[in-house]
This record gives structure tokens, C-alpha cells and sequence, in this order.
């Protein structure tokens, strides 16, 4: 996984290459849930174990894309040159990931462009539903919900 500062080096880059990206461009989000939750009533160790965990799995469906840690508890994931079926059909299968009984659940967002790609505007779409899917988690769970506290 890839720290901040190469996500953001290439979020300059695709902006400035625009147009002439090849494919679609697609971007997914993932932000924990729990993560306060569990650093405060286990210890951050717990915390830490969560984030690897999550990080596995982000990789073992996107094993050749660009993964980066964007925040703490926050990683992002940046696909060129795909097309939307093959964008889509690897979302569905994080989307079963992230709410494995017995391990740590996270929300997911995303958005795919073959046309404009415009990697700003494309961010802004995944991360806008990342943030619905988060509040659906603990619309469900709000015992788990510790974001306000």
C-alpha cells in the first residue's frame, strides 16, 4: 500500500494527463468502520490489526492497481485503463468483503469514468458514496457508531 504523498503525485499526474488516459479511470474508497471504537476499547494494537486486515483484502482484489493509505483509516484505490464491467465487477467483490461476520467492516464508494476522466470530479463521486454506505453501517450498528463521541 502507498502512502499519501504518491496518491497525491498521482492525482497530479492523471490530472494533467486527462483525456489521454487510455481506458476508463475509476477510483474506489474505503474508510473503516469502528476503528475508534476498537482503538478505545482494545488498544490501538487491535486498531492496527484492523487496518492490515482491511488493506489484505484490498489487495487480494485489486493486486495490480495503485492502493494508497489516504488517512488514517482511509485507503484509496486508483484503476486505469479498465473498462466498467471488469471497474464494477471488482467492486462487488470488496463490497462482499467489507461486511464479513467476525471481521472489520468497512464502507466502500466508487466511481468510474470512460469518458471525461476527470480524476477530481471522479473522487469526489466515490468518496460522496463511501460516506452513504458508512452512514447505512451505522444506521444499522449504531452501538458501533463512536464518530460523534
Amino acid at each position: 500500500v502507498l502512502n499519501r504523498n504518491a496518491m497525491n503525485r498521482r492525482i497530479e499526474d492523471l490530472s494533467a494527463a486527462g483525456s489521454l488516459i487510455e481506458g476508463g479511470l475509476g477510483v474506489v474508497f474505503v474508510d473503516l468502520n469502528g476503528l475508534k471504537n476498537a482503538n478505545d476499547s482494545k488498544g490501538h494494537n487491535e486498531g492496527d490489526e484492523m487496518l492490515k486486515n482491511v488493506a489484505e483484502k484490498i489487495m487480494s482484489v485489486y493486486p495490480a492497481d495503485a492502493i494508497y493509505r489516504a488517512g488514517g483509516d482511509e485507503f484509496l484505490i486508483i484503476m486505469t485503463g479498465t473498462d466498467r464491467d471488469d471497474f464494477y465487477s471488482d467492486f462487488e467483490k470488496l463490497k462482499a468483503l467489507s461486511r464479513v461476520p467476525g471481521q472489520p467492516a468497512f464502507a466502500i464508494g466508487a466511481h468510474y469514468d470512460d469518458d471525461r476522466k476527470d480524476i477530481v470530479k471522479i473522487m469526489n463521486i466515490a468518496d460522496q458514496n463511501m460516506y452513504m454506505d458508512k452512514t447505512d453501517y451505522y444506521e444499522a450498528n449504531p452501538h458501533m457508531d463512536r464518530r460523534t463521541r
